[in-house]
């Protein structure tokens, strides 16, 4: 399955997961069309920007995809934030917010090994083979 790499990742099927379980309790929750509308697009832009970022060969161009993941990440628990209270959304939210948390906590460690890839290629690039990390932070 040349291209279908990211759908063997955790945090992609994770994210698909709580798309769909948010999708399903929010589209008929009464929700103005504004917030409903913004917190769909970030779901949507979680899943989107992993499986681009996993199609991305260079790692920064990865490094870049994992991070607009995980910026959407914790811009849907801003907007929990702001619905939960309004919606009485209290017994599902936990879960939702537990799985956003690790969602984001394992795009970090996508995003760090990004890094080291991207590191490791300018190293060999220059001829040193010894990567420095920190050039590329």
């Amino acid at each position: 399955d040349l291209g279908m790499e990211h759908e063997r990742l955790e945090v992609y099927q994770c994210a698909v997961k709580l798309n769909r379980e948010v999708r399903k309790h929010v589209l008929g929750s009464g929700l103005d069309f504004g917030t409903r509308d913004q917190l769909l697009r970030a779901m949507l832009s979680i899943s989107a920007n992993i499986a681009e970022g996993t199609g991305r060969r260079s790692g920064n161009e990865a490094r870049y995809h994992y991070n607009v993941a995980r910026g959407s990440a914790i811009e849907c628990l801003s907007i929990l934030d702001v619905i939960v209270p309004e919606r009485g959304f209290h017994v599902i939210e936990p879960k939702w917010r537990a799985e956003l948390v690790s969602i984001s906590k394992m795009l970090y460690i996508l995003i760090h090994r990004a890094t080291l890839l991207q590191a490791r290629r300018a190293a060999r690039a220059l001829g040193t083979g010894k990567p420095s990390v920190a050039r590329h932070l």
